[in-house]
């Protein structure tokens, strides 16, 4: 019998920064922006909410459609595998970044994606992209 481990996750969320877009070695596309993912709940009759924030990397046509179609505070779904960057700075205190390797790409803001595809003639009718 094999088992075998996963790493996926879903999260939904807004950007919180425009798409940083670079071309890398061997002109491959590359993206990252930042995700804050809200949680809202109630104690003792307070409201209260917490937001966690995420480093998402994107490759290949992933990267030029949040390029070409998405921006701070757009709302998307990300579904890919979790990275774990640990290290020490130079005062020896160690730091752990999350990241999510995407694989796949959902803006749920269909508006917006409309608005932009007038300007792209590569527009991508289902807004939803798939590494």
């Amino acid at each position: 019998m094999f088992y075998f481990d996963t790493n996926l996750v879903v999260l939904t969320g807004n950007l919180g920064n425009n798409p940083n877009y670079a071309l890398i070695a061997e002109k491959k596309d590359f993206a990252t922006f930042n995700l804050a993912v809200n949680k809202h709940w109630e104690e003792n009759g307070e409201a209260r909410s917490q937001t966690d924030w995420f480093i998402v990397i994107l490759n290949g046509h992933l990267a030029r459609f949040a390029k070409d179609y998405l921006s701070k505070g757009n709302k998307v779904l990300i579904e890919g595998e979790l990275r774990m960057n640990r290290w020490l700075d130079e005062k020896g205190v160690a730091h752990i970044s999350v990241q999510v390797l995407a694989h796949k790409l959902k803006s749920l803001d269909k508006a917006d994606l409309k608005e932009n595809a007038s300007n792209n003639a590569e527009f991508i009718p289902n807004n939803e992209v798939t590494q």
